[in-house]
């Protein structure tokens, strides 16, 4: 075996071990970002009720009939703080 060919095997296993880590980052990297994810989610996904706990989303306050605005929602009838 002369030295050309034992360097084109020496460089293509070099390449095939580059290519073999990255492979190895790339997926653990992809893990990590998938683990993450599982562990932030709180259920943002999901419909949330924002309807007024108070009013019950009539907008009006029931302690006198609805004349005036509900305190809590200021008569929008749901709660856009959630």
């Amino acid at each position: 075996m002369d030295m050309q060919q034992l360097r084109r095997r020496h460089v293509a296993a070099t390449a095939r071990r580059l290519a073999r880590a990255k492979a190895e980052q790339e997926y653990s990297e992809y893990m990590h970002a998938q683990a993450a994810m599982d562990d932030d989610w709180d259920g943002e996904w999901e419909p949330r009720d924002t309807t007024c706990s108070h009013c019950s989303g009539t907008g009006g306050d029931p302690w006198n009939d609805g004349i005036t605005p509900c305190e809590h929602c200021d008569g929008e009838g749901y709660e856009w703080w959630n």
